[in-house]
């Protein structure tokens, strides 16, 4: 049976990750990991692939990936393949070196890339090799939040100016891996999509131009929030209901996008909950001045 093909196009988010053949480690020491992120700087300047987040294990490596080209294939073609010779080469390796074809896990731009990175950037947490993620020597996090240089083919800048500044995203890092991420990541069989990614949804032009992105920052920025919060579902009267609430109001008018847009951007299970909350929300703002005048402001940013 042939393998399915993976789903491709231009702008395309990725979460990539790869075991080691058997029991063999893929990196026994820091020779190998250098070698591989030496290979990796090669390959995606080669193929024009943006590497924002990346962690090395013992065992395997994950990285978030985003394809202006819609070639991870043969990104990845060329990744393995001559980090897997370079092994090979002058017998540091006999046969081998992944187990089995890489996972590629295609994600919602709205909001999931964010969440993934964390996710990636706490496996060593998880795996028990360091009990604070900064003290990691092999993931991009140290360099995403400016505790370390930060290698030329490594983006940095989109990661933190969707958590809100560096300090933000570490401290958006050390919330933890939300319940969401964890359940799907948990799963026997992992999906190869997470969230509801569509290519006509992120190339269909909006009549107000404004991007879900953008309005989520603003209105984290007016309720002094880290803007990855506001992509988490959770349940009760947290700190950031009331902030949800404003940016679904602000996604639909004057943001012109979807209940199905907004309900994939910000974790909400059903549409019928973006009607329901937005319609509160405009019957609250009739009596809330203080409330009223903040969401006027920010619409104000978001149109200027």
């Amino acid at each position: 049976m042939s393998r399915p093909a993976r789903i491709v196009y231009p702008g395309a988010w990725y979460h990539v990750f790869a075991n080691g053949n058997g029991a063999q480690p893929v990196f026994e020491n820091g020779e190998f990991g250098a070698a591989f992120l030496s290979v990796l700087s090669e390959v995606a300047a080669a193929t024009a692939v943006e590497v924002h987040a990346y962690c090395l294990l013992t065992d395997g490596y994950h990285l978030l990936l985003r394809t202006p080209r819609a070639n991870l294939p043969q990104m990845m073609r060329q990744l393995n393949g001559q980090y897997a010779h370079w092994c090979r080469r002058d017998g540091r390796r006999d046969g081998r070196v992944f187990d089995r074809r890489y996972r590629a896990v295609l994600l919602d731009p709205d909001g999931w890339p964010l969440r993934v990175s964390r996710y990636i950037h706490l496996e060593p947490v998880r795996t028990q090799l360091v009990a604070d993620p900064l003290l990691y020597r092999w993931s991009s996090l140290r360099a995403l939040v400016g505790r370390s240089d930060s290698p030329p083919w490594l983006t940095t800048r989109t990661l933190v100016r969707l958590a809100g500044g560096a300090d933000a995203y570490l401290a958006y890092v050390g919330y933890g891996v939300d319940a969401e991420t964890a359940a799907f990541y948990n799963r026997q069989r992992i999906s190869p999509v997470l969230g509801q990614p569509r290519m006509t949804a992120s190339t269909k032009p909006r009549a107000s131009g404004i991007e879900i992105a953008d309005i989520v920052r603003r209105v984290a920025e007016a309720f002094s929030l880290p803007p990855a919060l506001l992509y988490e579902s959770k349940r009760g009267r947290g700190a950031q209901a009331t902030p949800r609430a404003v940016a679904m109001l602000l996604a639909r008018s004057p943001g012109g996008h979807s209940l199905e847009a907004i309900a994939d951007a910000l974790s909400v299970q059903h549409r019928s909950t973006i009607s329901v909350t937005v319609r509160r929300c405009r019957e609250r703002l009739k009596r809330d001045n203080e409330l009223k005048e903040r969401v006027e402001a920010i619409s104000r940013r978001l149109a200027g």
